[in-house]
């Protein structure tokens, strides 16, 4: 998982034509696959220079141990991007 420290990142389609969104500083990538155990459904470029947070699994799952009120926000945003996904 990868949390945008400075910049902005498009999420694209696998043949890189269509943005599904722009997400910068604050937002995250990556939740999807640590959450659903499903590979990736959308590639990553970035749009400028950025600064990203990595999060291993293990790591994530560690602190959706220690904070509960995190954890359900990250599966609720999961789960719209997935709902989304499933639309296109």
């Amino acid at each position: 998982m990868y949390f945008i420290s400075s910049g902005s990142v498009d999420i694209v389609s696998e043949d890189l034509k269509t943005i599904y969104a722009t997400l910068s500083e604050g937002d995250f990538v990556g939740e999807m696959s640590l959450i659903l155990e499903q590979p990736r459904n959308a590639s990553v470029i970035s749009c400028d220079y950025v600064d990203l947070f990595v999060l291993s699994k293990n790591d994530f799952d560690d602190v959706l141990k220690q904070y509960p009120e995190f954890e359900k926000h990250v599966k609720e945003i999961a789960h719209r991007r997935l709902a989304r996904a499933q639309e296109r």
